[in-house]
């Protein structure tokens, strides 16, 4: 086996909320964060808002504001591609557990530098409450690089990394310090519900907020594929359900296969190709 992992039955883990069935929205980058003035962003639903992030596919009225500025933003449809749909076995039944869309500027448009913005949803998503469990408790985000003042000269010799830098464009490929592992795993039963959980680390040579597209199934059995993706928080990705939804389904101690592909908030891809990653899902302390 590629890897080791670590049963914890931790009732006090640093892991996503238990079995409370609450509908609401993740949304990546992490609300409050410093974003690049070409980000890209993820808008995932839960429990009942779900289907409601579904019925956004495509569209392309979202507004991104500033003080100064107010920006369309198209959400994705491709379905593996800028749209996902995760599940679980519910009632004998597969059944659409989160669905997660990109959300994306309009082509050759960038952000202000060192501007806040907030995304306005609102008339389009009534009723829905922020799930991320840190970050900011509104939709907003504040952009990098430096707003220079119209008087201000520009340098005719600055490399072109340079002015990316003072435009807080982001163009620069994430790469591997330490390569994506599975760390430990998290199982708990919470009442009539199963937890499972996996714990993955890894390394970035990145500033901005990343993350994981994950394809995951079975090592035998089934071809079925789960693709999903997971945002990365100080070097760790959570993957797997807790007793409502979830980014992936597993079945106690069943053998998976991973294929990792790692993004930056830019939509800038890691170069470097991985292994598939071998794990085995969380079972039931003996």
């Amino acid at each position: 086996m590629l890897a080791r992992l670590i049963l914890a039955v931790l009732f006090a883990a640093p892991l996503p909320a238990l079995a409370r069935c609450k509908g609401g929205i993740y949304v990546f980058p992490t609300p409050g964060a410093v974003i690049p003035t070409n980000s890209t962003f993820i808008l995932e639903g839960a429990g009942e808002f779900a289907d409601k992030v579904a019925k956004l596919a495509g569209r392309n009225d979202l507004v991104l504001k500033s003080k100064t500025e107010q920006v369309d933003v198209t959400v994705g449809r491709s379905r593996g591609v800028d749209y996902w749909t995760s599940s679980r076995m519910l009632d004998g039944k597969d059944q659409p557990s989160r669905v997660a869309v990109v959300l994306t500027l309009p082509k050759g448009h960038v952000l202000t530098p060192n501007t806040q913005y907030s995304l306005l949803i609102d008339r389009v998503l009534t009723g829905f409450s922020i799930l991320n469990e840190t970050g900011s408790d509104s939709l907003t985000w504040t952009t990098g690089g430096v707003q220079h003042s119209s008087k201000e000269a520009k340098d005719e010799k600055q490399s072109q990394a340079d002015k990316d830098r003072d435009l807080g464009i982001d163009r620069v490929a994430p790469k591997y310090q330490v390569k994506p592992a599975v760390e430990e795993g998290f199982y708990k039963k919470d009442g009539d519900n199963l937890v499972r959980y996996l714990k993955m680390r890894v390394t970035l040579a990145e500033e901005a907020p990343a993350y994981f597209i994950i394809s995951m199934q079975r090592a035998r059995g089934s071809n079925v594929i789960q693709k999903y993706p997971v945002p990365i928080n100080g070097g760790e990705a959570i993957l797997g359900h807790d007793g409502c939804s979830g980014s992936f389904d597993f079945e106690d101690g069943r053998a998976y296969k991973l294929n990792v592909e790692t993004y930056d908030a830019a939509g800038n891809k890691v170069v470097e190709a991985l292994k598939t990653i071998e794990v085995q899902a969380p079972r039931p302390p003996m």
